[in-house]
């Protein structure tokens, strides 16, 4: 039988469900890694970052204030090792 890694990244927080923004104490693409993760029997990997993202959808104005007033860079984010 082969072995079965599922990687995924998710963020958790407010997140889109049926057009609407609902607080979720787990995000949309954890929700999928469980599904697939039961249908594979496969491992779940959680992938982090170093920082945590803010846990609303409209964080530009919050984290320029945490960051001096500077931009923050998006992407790519420091992944936790």
């Amino acid at each position: 039988m082969n072995k079965i890694l599922i990687a995924y990244f998710s963020l958790k927080g407010e997140t889109y469900v049926n057009g609407r923004l609902e607080m979720r104490s787990v995000g949309n693409t954890e929700v999928i890694a469980g599904k697939i993760e039961v249908l594979t029997h496969g491992n779940l990997f959680h992938i982090e970052t170093v920082e945590p993202y803010p846990v609303t959808m409209r964080p530009p104005k919050r984290r320029r204030r945490s960051n001096g007033g500077k931009p923050v860079p998006a992407l790519p984010p420091k992944l936790r090792t």
